[in-house]
């Protein structure tokens, strides 16, 4: 059984791609100008701002939680701006085939993300070996295992 919250994966986006971070580091330019519908985009994104340096056991609660996440949704609700994958239609009127583009699009960048954090093909999770645990030391401090508490679970 593997414990797991996508919120992990959400905050790695935010420490790197929150409006208010990529402005403190006079990094919004570069950041904007991609295009992370694009392979080769995405792939220098994460590799300039997502690498994690892996402690403890932290390396198993992310790719749990990344497994987790693009097999049951695909997608995150970070609160940032995917370039290339967050838009707005032309018409300006969000429809069915909107949507489906984006979560195909979405759910490549996290594929692509699953490549670049742990260099083997993904497969599937079974869900029923999921756990999400929602306690606040184990979503804040992955790497910390001796700061959590009893678990809590959704």
């Amino acid at each position: 059984m593997f414990d797991v919250n996508p919120e992990i994966i959400e905050r790695a986006f935010e420490g790197a791609w929150h409006s208010e971070t990529l402005e403190h580091y006079q990094e919004e330019d570069e950041y904007y100008s991609l295009d992370l519908s694009s392979e080769k985009d995405a792939r220098y994104a994460i590799n300039r701002w997502l690498l994690l340096g892996w402690r403890n056991n932290e390396k198993l609660i992310y790719k749990e939680s990344l497994r987790y996440t693009i097999t049951k949704d695909g997608y995150l609700n970070a609160d940032v701006w995917l370039p290339g994958i967050d838009y707005v239609p032309v018409e300006g009127v969000h429809n069915e085939t909107h949507s489906q583009e984006f979560d195909r699009l979405y759910k490549n960048f996290l594929l692509i993300l699953w490549d670049e954090w742990f260099n083997e093909p993904f497969v599937e999770a079974d869900l029923s070996n999921y756990r999400v645990r929602i306690d606040d030391e184990f979503v804040r401090f992955p790497h910390m295992p001796e700061l959590w508490k009893e678990p809590v679970y959704k």
